[in-house]
């Protein structure tokens, strides 16, 4: 998917091709307008937290957050977990949860705060408006 080698082109992509739903639609439940949404896709500002956990949680086990953000590995979870041999349910947490502490020691040996700041709020380990401060000031 050469074409597609930016987190709002990707996230397009997985909207048309793989959910098939308009803007409206696809946006249900996650917080965010159509325009925010549209802005995403033409990679005029980067979906944030808030965003991209509410994507994982509404296609769990369908989207793969590296892919969407990276362009690395594959759009789906599935094939991970069925080359593990692993139940699907115990096997998604099992990738999911592997890549997030790969990514966060990549990010952290990288010394990159900002980065490290978004992942932990994934994680709700720190509230992002509050204690900002503190992690950069280490």
């Amino acid at each position: 998917m050469e074409q597609y080698d930016t987190t709002g082109k990707r996230l397009r992509y997985f909207r048309e091709k793989e959910t098939g739903e308009p803007r409206g639609k696809f946006i249900e439940g996650l917080g965010i307008t159509a325009r925010t949404l549209e802005r995403y896709e033409n990679d005029e500002s980067f979906p944030d937290a808030s965003f991209l956990t509410s994507l994982n949680s509404k296609y769990t086990g369908k989207l793969n957050l590296d892919w969407l953000l990276t362009g690395r590995g594959t759009l789906y979870m599935q094939p991970q977990i069925k080359q593990r041999g692993l139940k699907e349910e115990e096997g998604y947490y099992d990738v999911v949860l592997q890549k997030m502490h790969q990514q966060m020691d990549r990010v952290y040996s990288e010394r990159d705060f900002e980065k490290l700041a978004t992942l932990q709020s994934l994680l709700n380990l720190i509230d992002p408006e509050e204690d900002q401060e503190e992690l950069f000031d280490k």
